[in-house]
């Protein structure tokens, strides 16, 4: 099935509702989104297992595995620096 869409001045588009009811999503639900070369490939994500897995193999490459985020660790201001972003603090796990 192909589709064709509109993105807004914000990025967004809509999928279109035969390709949500084939996908079986719901408002609310999220998606997996990646790219192979020019094109993007938009689907429902897969089992959690494979979403850790997924982040696991990211924060190896990335060299942050093992690490917990902790208020007053750095993190919340090394992204505020880097990115300007500042959700408000950074909460302890209890």
């Amino acid at each position: 099935m192909i589709a064709y869409t509109t993105m807004t001045t914000k990025g967004q588009i809509t999928l279109p509702a035969a390709m949500r009811h084939a996908l079986q999503l719901m408002p609310g639900n999220k998606v997996k989104v990646s790219f192979d070369g020019d094109t993007i490939v938009i689907g429902k994500p897969g089992a959690i297992t494979e979403i850790r897995n997924t982040l696991m193999e990211e924060m190896s490459r990335n060299g942050t595995a093992g690490q917990e985020v902790r208020s007053g660790d750095g993190w919340a201001a090394h992204v505020q620096e880097a990115y300007g972003v500042n959700d408000g603090p950074v909460q302890d796990r209890p």
